[in-house]
Formats: structure tokens, C-alpha cells, sequence
């Protein structure tokens, strides 16, 4: 859906209200919903843990033919095989165009177009002929009406120059490139989106000027190429910043975050080299009121880490994802926990290897998703009672108004590479995924109903916990009975055996059982009393 929205920008088909409340993306954005509601799209079934920006949308047969019929004056769509017999039925007025593989047809519908704006091909082939190359160039060379440009798949070297000569393109997306004449982008002065997904000899890259870039609002080039790119705070409409290098120098430094007001996503690299509390809260994280997705990562090897920082590093109370990752520091940010993040959805916490504890999490009320990996000594979770207020997590709270561990509408919970976690909190009613990878626990987590809601759990992934001995907890609860559709067993090693044919039975819509590598299994307990089960995969190795 994202990527439409910002090809309807780019294409110019989304004009800017007088009122300028909202802007063209959030004009789209409204158009698609609309769209959506009135079944002009449909939203394919994702799984739990799929990132819900991903979503992915499909078009009924017939509406996609109506849709079709109506705009074929000025949309054209050429796949592979068809572009000889289709070449002749071209509208001279087509001003949008997809196509599939290049060959010498294509290029002449493409010289014939001469109103187009959106032009978008894919070519699969490892290796396109030079010739068909030169004459591509040559069909787009100084085209002044048009806007977006994608080229996707294989064979996109040495195109730079001409892309550079589209003075009016506001959309880029190339697959790969190559270094020679690479800036020569950044001189676009109405481009909003430049999106490169390779680069080849990225590291000859030299630093790129940018200063004529002040339209720009998405910027995602792989990053050693990004790192190279000074000032970025100069590029003050920037929305999206997919990955911002944090250096000790002039121009690199992550004050170059001060005035991008408008961000919306952006990615943190090298978070060690912020160099005291000053830099970090001129970094006005908490003024970014648009700031949907953060992610704050630092690199292996860091030197001494100043837990003080991340505590600075406070972002909007609008935030819905966030990211920590590598982080080397004794313990997590106070404003992890607190109600300031009382609209955050997504939370990832990922190879902060010295943290033994996390806060509760229960206060984080709009909270679904949460991520724990590669956390090598992390024991508790909230307030178990093992608790400790070690990190003073506790001096704000009153009595009546302590958090639970997990947060009350949580949907799903995954933990991996965990060892020394022996026991995870008590989990809400809500959840419909428990996923668990290299947890030291022995027994799965009970559930509570904290919000008397009806049961949802309907799968668990349990992998290399070393120490389960039993599915006793949730997996028995009776409550989960009517839920329960997926389970999947990996590699727990110590697992003996599994429920009884009265435990099975009254499991009624489980559809879906593999058992992989569970070499102490001495018993498949009564699993033949599943009557709904579809999918049975066993797996031993002796």
C-alpha cells in the first residue's frame, strides 16, 4: 500500500488541498481507505508477525478488468510475449506504462509515448543486450513530462546520466546502479523519492552534495553510500530517512536530525558515536510529532556507553514502532515503560546483551507486537518475584497503579536466543501467537484475563528450549481449548512426552501439529484424538 501511495504522489495524481491541513500522502493515503472500504481492493491475510506496513493488497478480477476498460486511454500494461501483438493498440495519449522485459517493440512504444509520466519496467534477464540498452536511453533521453521512473530487476548499470537529465522526475526507484556519475542524482531538484536498493562498488562512493534536494521526503540508498552524505539536515521535508550514520564529524553528527520536523520513519545507525547528553537532546527526537517508526541501533565494539544518552533520546508520544538494537548499556531507557509511549504498537528490544532485566511493559496500553531477541542475560520481565528495583523502575509508581508485566492488549510475543530467562510473565488473554527460541524455561507461561476478553490463542512455536519438560500452562489452560490451531515443536530436547487423548479432544480446531527434532520423545500422548487436525509432521532424528 505504502509504495502505491508514494507512486500516486510521484505520478502528480493527488493534488494538494487549499487548506493544506493535510499533505498529498495523507490526501492518498484517505483516497486508498476509501477505495479499500468499497472493496476495490482487498487485504490479503498476513501472518501475525508480518510487519503491518507490508500490507499487501490485491483486485477482484473483475474490477481490476473495469478498471482496465476505463483507463485504457492513458494506462498501458505490456508483459512478456504479448508486446509484438499489443505494440499496434497503443493510445498515443497513454501517459502511464508498465512493461516486462525490454526488446526492441517495447522501446518503440516507449519513443511513441511522448505524454508519458509514469514509466515502470522490469527486467528479469541477467544480461540485456548493449544495443537495446543504448536505444532505451535514447527512448527517455530529456523526456520532460515525466514523473516516476522505476526500473526494477537486473541490468540497470549506467543509467545515471540520462536518469540525471529527467529534470521533472519526482520518484526514482532503481534496483541497482552503479557508482560512476551516482551524484549526479542528488542535482534532481523536484525529486521527493529516491529509493536505491544496490549499488555496485558502493564503497567508491565519494560524499554527495545534496543542497539541491529540498523537496526531498524519502531517502533510502544503501548505507555506506548514505554515510557519505553530509548536512542531511538540510533536506528539511524529509518523511523517510532509511538508515542515518551517526559520525564524529562535522555534518555527520546526529544534531543533523534538529529541523527534519516531518520525519515519519527513520533508521539510526552508529548510536555510540552520539558523544554527550547535549548532542542527543538537540536532537529533538521528542519534538517529531509525525514520528511514526524509530530505530536506534549501535554497532559491535563499542567503547563506553553512556546510559544517560538513550535516556535523552526520548521520542514522541506518537511513536507506533520502535527499535533498540545492539545496544551495550547496563539496562533500558526509563521512558521504555512509562505511559509517554501510550500509542506504541510495535516494540523490538535485539542484542542488548548486558541487560538482566526489562520494566514492565503493562502501562504501554496500545502495545500488540513485542520482540525480544538475543538478550544473553536477561532473567526477569516486569515484576516477577524474583523483583528487584535495582533500576528504580518503581519510584514513580503508586499503590493501586503498578503495571502489569505485559501489556493488556498484546496480540503477539516472541522471545528468542533468551537462555537465562526461566520463567516468562503471565500473558493476556489477547495474545494469539507465543513464539519462544533458546529460552531457558521449563514450563510454558500461564495466561490471565485481564481484560475479560475471550481467549485468542491459536498458535505456538516453541524451538531449543532445552529445559521443557511438559506442555503444562497455556498450551492446557481450558480456556485456550476453542483457539488453539498451530503448534509447532522444535528441537526441545528434554520434551518427553505430550498431552493425554482427554487434553487433545477437547482441543477442537487444531489444525496443524509438527514435531521436529525432539530426540527425548518417548510418546505422542493421545494426539490421535485431534479431529480437526490437517497437517501432522513428525520428524525424530535418532
Amino acid at each position: 500500500m505504502e509504495e502505491l501511495i508514494e507512486m500516486w504522489v510521484g505520478s502528480g495524481l493527488i493534488l494538494q488541498r487549499e487548506n493544506g491541513i493535510k499533505n498529498q500522502e495523507d490526501i492518498a493515503r484517505d483516497n486508498f481507505n476509501i477505495l479499500a472500504r468499497k472493496s476495490f481492493f482487498s487485504l490479503v491475510p498476513r501472518e501475525l508477525l508480518a510487519d503491518p506496513s507490508e500490507d499487501y493488497y490485491v483486485m477482484h478480477d473483475l474490477m481490476y478488468e473495469l478498471a482496465h476498460s476505463v483507463s485504457s486511454e492513458e494506462c498501458s500494461r505490456f508483459k512478456d510475449g504479448d508486446h509484438r501483438a499489443e505494440a499496434h493498440r497503443i493510445s498515443p495519449k497513454v501517459r502511464h506504462l508498465y512493461i516486462q522485459g525490454i526488446t526492441s517493440e517495447i522501446i518503440t512504444i516507449i519513443s511513441q509515448s511522448k505524454n508519458l509520466r509514469t514509466l515502470i519496467i522490469e527486467n528479469e534477464a541477467s544480461s540485456t543486450q548493449q544495443e537495446l540498452m543504448s536505444d532505451l536511453k535514447k527512448s527517455i533521453k530529456g523526456r520532460t513530462s515525466l514523473r516516476l521512473l522505476k526500473l526494477d530487476g537486473q541490468g540497470w548499470f549506467g543509467m545515471n546520466d540520462v536518469v540525471a537529465e529527467l529534470k521533472h522526475l519526482r520518484y526514482i526507484y532503481m534496483s541497482a546502479t552503479d557508482e560512476p556519475n551516482l551524484c549526479k542524482l542528488f542535482k534532481l531538484c523536484h525529486l521527493q523519492v529516491l529509493r536505491i536498493i544496490k549499488i555496485d562498488k558502493e564503497e567508491k562512493v565519494s560524499p554527495i552534495d545534496i543542497g539541491n534536494l529540498l523537496s526531498l521526503q524519502k531517502l533510502d540508498i544503501p548505507k555506506r553510500a548514505l554515510s557519505t552524505i553530509p548536512h542531511i539536515g538540510k533536506l528539511t521535508s524529509l518523511r523517510e530517512l532509511n538508515g542515518f550514520s551517526v559520525r564524529k564529524r562535522d555534518g555527520h553528527n546526529i544534531t543533523e536530525l534538529q529541523n527534519l520536523g516531518k520525519l515519519r520513519r527513520i533508521i539510526v545507525f552508529d548510536v555510540q558515536n552520539v558523544s554527550n547528553c547535549n548532542e542527543a537532546d538537540a536532537a529533538k527526537l521528542d519534538n517529531k510529532m509525525d514520528m511514526k517508526v524509530l530505530s536506534l541501533r549501535w554497532s559491535h565494539g563499542q567503547g563506553g556507553i553512556d546510559d544517560h544518552i538513550l535516556n535523552k533520546l526520548v521520542p514522541h508520544k506518537n511513536l507506533k514502532h520502535l527499535t533498540i538494537s545492539q545496544y551495550n548499556g547496563i539496562k533500558p531507557p526509563m521512558w521504555i515503560q512509562i505511559r509517554h509511549l501510550s500509542n506504541l504498537v510495535r516494540l523490538e528490544l535485539d542484542g542488548c546483551i548486558e541487560w538482566d532485566r526489562l520494566p514492565p511493559l503493562g502501562s504501554l496500553g496500545a502495545l500488540e507486537h513485542v520482540v525480544l531477541a538475543h538478550l544473553p542475560k536477561l532473567k526477569y520481565i516486569g515484576n516477577s518475584s524474583h523483583g528487584s528495583n535495582a533500576y528504580g523502575y518503581r519510584e514513580n509508581w503508586t499503590e493501586g497503579n503498578v503495571p502489569g508485566e505485559l501489556p493488556p492488549h498484546l496480540v503477539t510475543f516472541v522471545v528468542k536466543d533468551c537462555p537465562q530467562l526461566l520463567e516468562l510473565p503471565n500473558l493476556p488473554f489477547s495474545l494469539q501467537l507465543l513464539g519462544t527460541d533458546g529460552v531457558g524455561m521449563s514450563s510454558l507461561p500461564n495466561m490471565f484475563d485481564f481484560k475479560r476478553l475471550e481467549p485468542q490463542l491459536s498458535t505456538l512455536h516453541i524451538r531449543s528450549c532445552d529445559f521443557l519438560v511438559s506442555l503444562n500452562g497455556c498450551f492446557l489452560q481450558e480456556e485456550h481449548y476453542k483457539a488453539l490451531m498451530v503448534l509447532k515443536l522444535f528441537q526441545c530436547c528434554t520434551l518427553t512426552s505430550l498431552p493425554n487423548a482427554a487434553d487433545f479432544r477437547r482441543i477442537s480446531k487444531m489444525k496443524m501439529v509438527e514435531i521436529i527434532d525432539c530426540n527425548s520423545l518417548l510418546s505422542l500422548g493421545g494426539i490421535g484424538a485431534l479431529s480437526c487436525l490437517q497437517v501432522l509432521k513428525i520428524d525424530i532424528m535418532q
